[in-house]
């Protein structure tokens, strides 16, 4: 990425949300005295804050919004599109730079040249493109690895517009009224897609969110208190992503704003949160951040002590006594109440409300027929609190309360028309569509997912294959040389050549090999030479897979599953790579694999340029048999240069013809006496017929047991003690001839 030497950045404060071409979103946590780097954390929960320029950083409220491929809502308020746009969302207008210098901000200073409330635009050397790039490439990543992107979901989304569109009004309508909705469709037909869609539009839009998966162990219909932990610990926040979770963030809002505690004689009173949240001031004002943390911990639902040792714990703080939050069955109208009281109290710090997501709901059949009644209750609590008592086909009255008389006190829903969109995913059961049909109209509630069609399927491919190519970053070196001109001499000499004149530290070249075999043979041939030179050199495969140290090789011979592999478990390590090279390349274009490694190409270079501040990966391909040259260099090096050396290799062939292991056995002896040959390569059809074929030659001269065989069902120790020199270039050489050095004289080889 191009920057600016020496550019500070006076816009950049703690807690703002900022873009970074490699590594997406994230929060500042600090910044450091002069303004020319940052401390930065990308992705969930408590993530390591990274070191990085400030030049290679934007703003979020400062860039246009993203081009989304769902297409505007009706009725999509101009809030919620500036929300979308990371513009809207409610801050701490301490910490927000559009609001600098404004009159009563404490602590706010406009940079220089700023006038009050004016927004500071990000450097321009971060353009709009990299942020494009940037979530394009983490969605192809995310598809790679099969799991369901954590956003833009809309842009591989097809043959659902009408769900979408109905979703959307959902959203809209909470405006004036909560809403309780059922997703159900077979398995397969998408249903946590479409959840994972509605999360993302609800975030854009300014709601929070909140996610559980339901089982029939933990987290299941019959234990109300679970449910509300799981929810709660998933909470999202539409203006802080998804490093920041729970009930902390908005406590602290309601904390700032004066939202929160309001005293009992208020309407708009709240039974848990408002004691909770008193309780936490005063905890902060002793300084007393052990207890501060167990109130989070206990208005969240975490475990916590009975309720009489609990308020003797909090005598100290003379405040309110808080009610117990037990794991009790009956406690369903106790934590509806709670979900209520969350959407209301959001939407009075700024928010648009609360969207609950509830996923494999049909867990409901594998519970026990007492369970079964006590999971009746939540969901009917849950529905009750979203829709409202005049939008439910039961009689409120009827559903009983636990707990002590002061429990059974708290009502259902905190306040009418409170803004909470409960959404349930479940696959079709007769038990589950009973029990809602007593609860809800149906026909206003579920919306069945249909089968996609084959056009649906085409469509998907199309939109997929248009997010390619990778953005281009460098330029790389294509060496197509014939088979004994000695590619790996002609790569690895004059990188080893650079490790020691440049002083390159840390993991500095990865080679990159097809198979096991031939990254045993690579790393036999280059380890004496390049311990001889002072490089350390080292192997990672399945045979091989262990981690790399604090101290890692400065070079490392690996194929394509074992480098992803690295990537992802010690990414750190990667980051001090200058050389890429990718070996036979030729195997892996026009296959599943040479996807892979074009990714894996593209991710390197993406890791070394953000922690290097823009430094360049040369990567180089190597090939004896490149049948589409422009095609390699496109994908893998993505317009580099190409270097030729035809050159032959003598190769002397005859065709014998036999039938059975014997007769070919004695074909095989008669040719290797007739062509002089030291050793003999031979391929068959299947692992049985190298074995009994083995055999065979074993017991005939001049073999005399000389004979191995060779086949991916041998074990670890016995392929490499078989896996010598020359075997993994077989099916470049076909039968060995004299005076090739491929193999030790005097070995046939099956």
């Amino acid at each position: 990425m191009p920057r600016t030497s020496g550019q500070t950045a006076p816009w950049l404060r703690p807690g703002d949300r900022v873009v970074h071409r490699a590594h997406g979103e994230g929060t500042v946590r600090r910044v450091e005295p002069g303004g020319s780097h940052a401390w930065v954390a990308f992705g969930q929960g408590a993530a390591p804050a990274i070191r990085l320029h400030a030049s290679t950083l934007g703003r979020l409220d400062a860039l246009p919004e993203l081009p989304r491929a769902n297409r505007s809502r009706p009725g999509r308020s101009a809030r919620a599109e500036a929300v979308a746009a990371g513009e809207g969302a409610p801050r701490d207008a301490a910490h927000d730079p559009a609001r600098a210098g404004e009159p009563g901000v404490e602590g706010a200073t406009a940079p220089p040249g700023a006038r009050a409330g004016e927004v500071v635009p990000a450097p321009t050397s971060l353009r709009m493109e990299s942020r494009i790039e940037t979530a394009t490439a983490s969605l192809l990543e995310a598809l790679r690895l099969g799991v369901i992107p954590g956003s833009r979901v809309g842009e591989y989304t097809v043959g659902r517009d009408a769900l979408f569109d109905q979703l959307g009004r959902d959203l809209d309508g909470l405006d004036s009224a909560g809403q309780f909705r059922v997703i159900m469709g077979d398995y397969g037909s998408g249903k946590s897609h479409a959840l994972e869609w509605l999360r993302e539009e609800a975030i854009s839009r300014g709601f929070l969110t909140a996610s559980a998966e339901l089982d029939d162990r933990e987290v299941t219909w019959a234990n109300p208190k679970r449910v509300y932990r799981a929810l709660m610990d998933g909470l999202a926040y539409p203006d802080l992503g998804r490093s920041a979770h729970g009930l902390a963030p908005l406590v602290d809002r309601l904390l700032r704003t004066g939202g929160s505690p309001l005293p009992p004689s208020d309407e708009r009173y709240h039974r848990y949160l408002d004691p909770a949240v008193d309780n936490l001031a005063r905890a902060r004002e002793r300084g007393d951040e052990d207890l501060e943390q167990r109130i989070l911990d206990w208005i969240g639902g975490q475990p916590s002590e009975d309720s009489e040792s609990w308020n003797r714990a909090l005598g100290c703080l003379r405040g309110p006594n808080l009610l117990a939050l037990a794991d009790f069955r009956t406690f369903s109208h106790i934590y509806a109440y709670l979900l209520g009281g969350v959407a209301s109290r959001a939407r009075e710090v700024g928010y648009k409300g609360l969207v609950l997501l509830l996923d494999e709901a049909e867990f409901f059949q594998a519970l026990s027929r007492e369970n079964r009644e006590h999971a009746s209750h939540l969901i009917a609590c849950l529905a009750l609190a979203a829709r409202g008592e005049r939008r439910v086909c039961f009689d409120p009255a009827t559903l009983p309360k636990g707990g002590q008389p002061v429990h059974r006190l708290v009502p259902f829903v905190y306040r009418e028309g409170q803004p909470l969109y409960v959404v349930v995913a479940l696959t079709p059961v007769d038990e589950m569509r009973d029990l809602l049909g007593r609860l809800l109209p149906l026909d206003q509630v579920v919306l069945e997912l249909s089968r996609l069609t084959p056009r649906d399927y085409q469509t998907l491919f199309q939109r997929i294959v248009g997010l390619y190519p990778v953005p281009v970053e460098q330029r790389g070196l294509l060496a197509e040389l014939a088979a004994p001109m000695g590619k790996t001499e002609a790569v690895t000499a004059p990188l080893a050549e650079r490790i020691l004149t440049e002083r390159w530290e840390g993991l500095a070249v990865v080679y990159v090999s097809p198979t096991r075999a031939l990254v045993n043979d690579l790393y036999r041939r280059l380890l004496t030479p390049l311990v001889e030179l002072g490089i350390s050199l080292d192997r990672r495969t399945s045979d091989h897979p262990r981690p790399i140290g604090r101290k890692p090789p400065r070079m490392l011979i690996t194929t394509p599953e074992s480098l992803d592999s690295l990537l992802c478990r010690q990414p750190r390590t990667l980051r001090s790579v200058r050389a890429l090279v990718l070996d036979e390349v030729h195997l892996l274009e026009g296959s599943a694999r040479g996807d892979q490694a074009a990714m894996l190409v593209s991710r390197i270079r993406k890791l070394v340029a953000a922690a290097t501040e823009g430094r360049r990966v040369q990567v180089v391909a190597l090939s004896a048999t490149v049948g589409t040259v422009d095609t390699i260099v496109d994908r893998f090096l993505e317009g580099g240069t190409v270097v030729t050396e035809p050159g032959h290799r003598p190769l002397e062939m005859r065709v014998e013809q036999g039938w059975g292991v014997e007769e070919i056995a004695a074909r095989l002896k008669n040719a290797v006496r007739e062509l002089g040959a030291p050793k003999l390569l031979v391929f068959v059809n299947r692992r049985q017929d190298a074995e009994q074929l083995a055999g065979e030659l074993a017991r005939q001269l001049p073999f005399e047991g000389q004979v191995h065989a060779h086949h991916g069902s041998l074990s670890r120790a016995l392929r490499e003690s078989v896996d010598l020199p020359g075997l993994a270039r077989i099916s470049e050489a076909g039968l060995v001839g004299p005076g090739d050095r491929g193999l030790p004289d005097g070995l046939p080889y099956l």
